[in-house]
Order: structure tokens, then C-alpha cells, then sequence
């Protein structure tokens, strides 16, 4: 894509005033930045969304090149670029990867003369990446939008081997166990449904882990009543970021007829994001917890970039190289 690059009279002017500048001490050095300053703003002609956001400004449309220590600040009409992209959509859930349910969606975009490989795209949605919530508001796109929407593919995952009990420290570091009376504070909280469950976990007879959401439910009248619901599939639930006690989530270890209760510990939430184990995590049990529940898993960004982000590119230049040959 190439846009049309405008460049302001105060850019020029200073552009102008940076060579003169320069030129008292080399007149080499002058004219070698003004070219390297030239040159990158082709490039933003070409690709402009490759600059990064201005911080102070947050404008995605308000970006910047560096060029040595100088900032080429610009802005983009989003006029300009309609119809320029095509664009699709993953729904990529971590408890693919790692023992926690956490589904995100993804969305890529492309420059529409990018060609892309077959093996990237289908004609149809794929189950394993569009699930019906995703189809149905594609479906109830215009059509301009539907011209440039895109099924992504990519290969399936291994099976996860990993789960919510290999993750758990035996003495954890950052919290504590609750004492009793708070255990049974949650397990009164549990609905007969969800008791049972824990007490078909200690007829198991081996250690069972598992995980316990509060959560505001109707009580049949007006009010709702907060409930512990617990769930024992291996499977945690999706971490959150620590904004009230409901957020957060609790371990439930049962053993026989002992039962056990505390918060998860940063470290484990950690582990549920798929950080390595060399990962320094902040030391207030809020702001680790809050790293972790904000965040993407990071085998899911690692799936996609290796199998979508990265072959849409290496793709792209290698076209790119042999149209230059």
C-alpha cells in the first residue's frame, strides 16, 4: 500500500533546521541523516502502521519512526487506508496449552497486497479456531467488510499433557493456607450441587486438586447470594485480575477427609500463564497476581506466531526478494 506522505511545514522547516545544524560540523553527516530521515518516511508511505503508538498521545492513528535520536512523528487519515487491509479473526483458548480456560480472541490484519500462503486461509470457518459466537457476527457483517474478511488456519496444538496438580506448589510462597473455620466458611457457601462434588473427590482416596470461584447467583427471590463454585477437571478456572475477593481464585486440595483451602499463589498463577519458572514476579501478592490475570498466555502468542504471524511475513518478503532480483 502506498500512501500519500504530507509532510507539515513545521516538519520541513525543522527537518531544515537539523541539517543546518549539523552541517556546521560536517556537511557529510548533514545530508547522510536527511537521506536516512527521507528514507524512512518512504517506508511509512508504505507500511504505515509500522511505527509505534506516540505514548504521551495513545492515539493508535499518532505513531513514530526513530531516526537516530531524532522522532518522525505522524499521523494517519484513516480515510486513506479503508479497504485497505483484510482482516480475520481466532478465538484460541490456553486451556489448549496450558490447565487453565482461558479463551481470547485474536484478530490479524494484513495489507491486501500481501500475498498469502493457501496453507494460512480457507474459504470456510475451521471449529477448532471459529467457534458459532465468532461465525454469527461475521455473518452480520457488510458486505464491504465481508470482501476482506479472511478464515485464518493454523495447524492444531499437541495434546496438553500438563495439569492443575502438576502446577501447584506444596508449600507455597506468598499465601497461606486458610484455617479451618475459613474452609468451612467456603464449603457452606457451595450449593448442594457443587458439595457434592467435593465429596465425591474425597471418596477418590488419593490427593485431587481443585479450584473454587465466588460467584453472585440468584437465590430465587430478589437478591442474589454469593456462591463458592468449585470445579475438579484438571482445569483452572480463567485467571482475572485481582479487583475484589471474587476475582480471585482459591485452591481446594483434598485428601480423604481432609480438606484444605487457600488463595492461588503468584507463582502458580504464573505457571497458568506459562511463564518460566526464571520469571521475576513483582513481590505484592496483587500486583503478581494482577501480571498474570492481565495478560495472554504465552504458549497461545508463540502458537500463533510461529504458525501464522511469522509465515504470513517470511512469505511476504521472500515474494518481496525475488520480485527484487
Amino acid at each position: 500500500m502506498d500512501l500519500e506522505l504530507r509532510w507539515s511545514p513545521e516538519a520541513s522547516e525543522d527537518l531544515e533546521a537539523i541539517a543546518e545544524y549539523i552541517a556546521r560540523d560536517s556537511g557529510h553527516y548533514a545530508r547522510a541523516v536527511v537521506s536516512e530521515v527521507l528514507s524512512v518516511s518512504r517506508t511509512i508511505a508504505e507500511f504505515p502502521f509500522i511505527g509505534r503508538t506516540v505514548p504521551e498521545i495513545g492515539d493508535e492513528n499518532i505513531r513514530e519512526r526513530f531516526v537516530y535520536s531524532y522522532r518522525l512523528v505522524y499521523r494517519i487519515d484513516p480515510k486513506t487506508i479503508k479497504g485497505g487491509y483484510r482482516v480475520g479473526a481466532l478465538v484460541i483458548d490456553a486451556k489448549e496449552f496450558l490447565p487453565q480456560s482461558r479463551p481470547r480472541l485474536f484478530i490479524v490484519g494484513t495489507l491486501q497486497n500481501m500475498t498469502l500462503p493457501d496453507e494460512l486461509h480457507a474459504e470456510t470457518p475451521h471449529p477448532a479456531w471459529h467457534p458459532r459466537s465468532l461465525i454469527k457476527s461475521v455473518s452480520s457483517m457488510p458486505s464491504d467488510l465481508l470482501e476482506a474478511w479472511v478464515w485464518w488456519q493454523m495447524p492444531m496444538p499437541e495434546s496438553r499433557t500438563a495439569h492443575l496438580i502438576d502446577l501447584i506448589e506444596h508449600e507455597p510462597e506468598g499465601v497461606k493456607w486458610h484455617t479451618p473455620q475459613k474452609t468451612e466458611q467456603l464449603l457452606e457457601m457451595m450449593s448442594p450441587l457443587h458439595q457434592r462434588k467435593v465429596q465425591a473427590a474425597q471418596r477418590i482416596g488419593k490427593v485431587v486438586v481443585g479450584t473454587i470461584y465466588r460467584r453472585s447467583r440468584p437465590n430465587g427471590q430478589t437478591k442474589s447470594v454469593q456462591r463458592a463454585e468449585v470445579r475438579f477437571d484438571g482445569t483452572a478456572g480463567c485467571l482475572r485480575t485481582p479487583s475484589g475477593g471474587s476475582s480471585r481464585q482459591t485452591i481446594i486440595l483434598i485428601e480423604g477427609k481432609s480438606i484444605q483451602t487457600r488463595l492461588l499463589s503468584p507463582r502458580e498463577a504464573a505457571r497458568l500463564m506459562g511463564l518460566p519458572e526464571t520469571y521475576q514476579l513483582p513481590k505484592r501478592y496483587n500486583d503478581a497476581y494482577h501480571l498474570a490475570g492481565d495478560g495472554l498466555a504465552v504458549p497461545v502468542v508463540d502458537h500463533l506466531a510461529r504458525h501464522l504471524l511469522a509465515p504470513i511475513v517470511d512469505h511476504h518478503l521472500k515474494l518481496a526478494r525475488r520480485e527484487a532480483a
